[in-house]
C-alpha cells in the first residue's frame, strides 16, 4: 500500500451503518469508513445493501451554532457514529447518522452545541 493511500485512511472516520440482504432480509449493523460495505448475507451469500438508520431509541439530533464554532473537532473525535464532518472549519451534523446521544454537546469548549427544545 503506498504512503498516500494509507494517509488516506487514516483521515477517514469510522461510520456505523446499517445493511440488509435484499434477498432473504437478513439486517445487521457494519463499521465502514464511509464507502459502500462489501459483505455478503451469511444466509443467502448475496450482497447487503445499506439501509437508513433506524429511529429506535434515536434522541434529538443537536443543532451547530456556525458563529460560535470553531472546529476545534472534539466532538468529531466523540462521536460514536462518525455524523460529525468539519466543512470549511466548522462542524456540521450528519441528521441521517446522528443518534442523538449528545456527547458532542458535553465536549463542546465553546457551547457551540445545544438540543433543540
Amino acid at each position: 500500500m503506498s504512503k498516500n493511500a494509507n494517509d488516506n485512511s487514516k483521515n477517514k472516520r469510522p461510520i456505523i451503518q446499517f445493511i440488509k440482504c435484499p434477498e432473504c432480509g437478513y439486517s445487521t449493523s457494519t463499521v465502514s469508513f464511509g464507502e459502500t460495505p462489501q459483505k455478503s448475507c451469511p444466509n443467502c451469500k448475496t450482497m447487503m445493501e445499506p439501509i437508513p438508520m433506524p429511529n429506535v431509541n434515536r434522541g434529538p439530533v443537536p443543532r451547530i451554532d456556525p458563529l460560535l464554532c470553531m472546529g476545534c473537532s472534539k466532538c468529531q473525535d466523540v462521536c460514536p457514529m462518525g455524523a460529525i464532518d468539519l466543512t470549511d472549519k466548522i462542524a456540521v451534523i450528519v441528521d441521517e447518522r446522528c443518534i442523538g446521544c449528545k456527547r458532542c454537546v458535553s465536549v463542546c469548549p465553546f457551547s457551540a452545541i445545544s438540543i433543540p427544545k
